[in-house]
């Protein structure tokens, strides 16, 4: 007795929606011989007027002027007609509809605002070269160059590291983003011997005792970088906008190591570089977003001026690094440029989880490079002043992950 109501209520359920749905489909043609004596078909709305009596502009019982059911009151339930005067389909066919496409927005595959986001993926960054300088030649062939500055550039070797990016969506056009990425190390060297005739070029050569008519030299260069961010996004339709602050770091280390075994001595004397650039400030960017169901898309530029805190370090010793001929440290606050354009694609694979891919390039103005600093100049202070003219190119893709929350 207890599921009677429940059967009941199920055979309504069924009823109600056996009936909607045969008022949504057209009424089939009745041959006049079928039907019944004494019966009558409506065939147009000409023939309903006529029927009726009064036209619809007339007061009548069956069109009121302040009946709120009536065909085209205020509070009409009828189905509004376009501007073609065709119906516009049943409620129930748009829900069924709906419960199959997919928005072309993507809106479906994502929590609704405000929620967090968290995206990993690996950056492959390639390195830019320093400017080229000789740095080991051949005395004996009339100075002719053996080693420079681009024989340990960094152009081939892609460096992977790791970047994070903690956003948090506010509605559907803002957001706020914490990124960071670095730990690329980039490492290189170069080596060259010889009978005792390299030296390194310019008047020092002849001030030193390792440097001049060396046996062997041994180039090593290294680098790394940490960059982080902070930024607020503002998208208008498909546009985006961008404004935050951003720190970038880049480490630097060039040695020169000789080895010199003539005069009966067997030396090994360096001259080391080291430096750091210290980025800081605002930026702008702007971009463009498209959603293509699961797939989202987007292009971005971003660039600042920033101020360098850089400093240079740099330390050549000589005879065995018993003497030391240079010791120099300068330090210097320069205006420094860092340009950004990044394209991302991301698949969304369901309401929480996506992958992601994207290449970026980047360009630096006002860098302090760790060769760029060498000196082989003779005179005093040769050496002491830092040198921020560099510029440099990064560039590489990424590859991740992301999760919604």
């Amino acid at each position: 007795m207890r599921k009677a109501p429940f059967a009941f209520m199920l055979l309504a359920l069924f009823c109600g929606w056996t009936l909607a749905a045969r008022a949504a489909d057209p009424p089939a043609d009745i041959d006049a011989a079928d039907e019944p004596a004494g019966s009558f078909r409506l065939t147009d709305e000409a023939s309903l007027a006529q029927s009726l009596g009064p036209t619809p502009n007339t007061p009548s019982p069956l069109n009121r002027p302040d009946d709120p059911l009536a065909p085209g009151s205020a509070t009409s339930t009828a189905a509004p007609a376009d501007s073609a005067g065709a119906v516009s389909e049943p409620w129930w066919q748009t829900a069924n509809r709906s419960l199959f496409q997919i928005p072309d927005d993507g809106s479906w595959l994502s929590p609704a605002p405000p929620h967090w986001y968290f995206q990993a993926d690996v950056l492959f960054l390639h390195r830019g070269r320093a400017h080229d300088q000789v740095m080991v030649v051949n005395d004996a062939a009339g100075q002719a160059p053996v080693l420079s500055t681009h024989d340990v550039d960094f152009n081939n070797s892609p460096k992977a590291g790791p970047m994070f990016t903690l956003g948090y969506q506010i509605d559907p056009e803002s957001s706020f983003e914490v990124t960071y990425f670095g730990l690329n190390n980039w490492s290189s060297s170069a080596y060259a011997s010889g009978p005792g005739n390299l030296s390194i070029p310019g008047p020092l050569a002849l001030q030193t005792i390792d440097y001049f008519l060396a046996n062997s030299v041994n180039l090593t260069y290294n680098s790394n970088i940490n960059n982080a961010e902070l930024n607020y996004k503002q998208t208008i339709n498909h546009l985006t906008l961008l404004g935050g602050f951003r720190y970038f770091e880049m480490n630097e280390q060039f040695n020169m190591q000789v080895t010199n075994t003539s005069y009966g001595l067997s030396d090994v004397s360096n001259y080391n570089v080291k430096t750091n650039n210290n980025l800081l400030g605002g930026q702008l960017g702007i971009g463009w977003k498209n959603n293509f169901g699961r797939l989202e898309t987007d292009v971005l530029g971003k660039a600042g001026l920033y101020s360098n805190l850089s400093y240079s370090d740099q330390v050549m010793g000589d005879l065995n690094n018993s003497i030391l001929l240079r010791d120099y440290t300068d330090k210097a606050a320069m205006l420094a440029f860092l340009g950004e354009v990044q394209a991302n694609a991301t698949y969304r694979i369901n309401s929480w989880l996506a992958i992601r891919g994207g290449y970026r390039i980047m360009w630096l103005d006002g860098m302090v490079l760790a060769p760029n600093q060498v000196n082989f100049g003779a005179t005093p202070g040769s050496g002491s002043q830092i040198q921020n003219r560099s510029s440099l190119i990064m560039h590489g893709f990424n590859c991740g992950a992301e999760i919604r929350w």
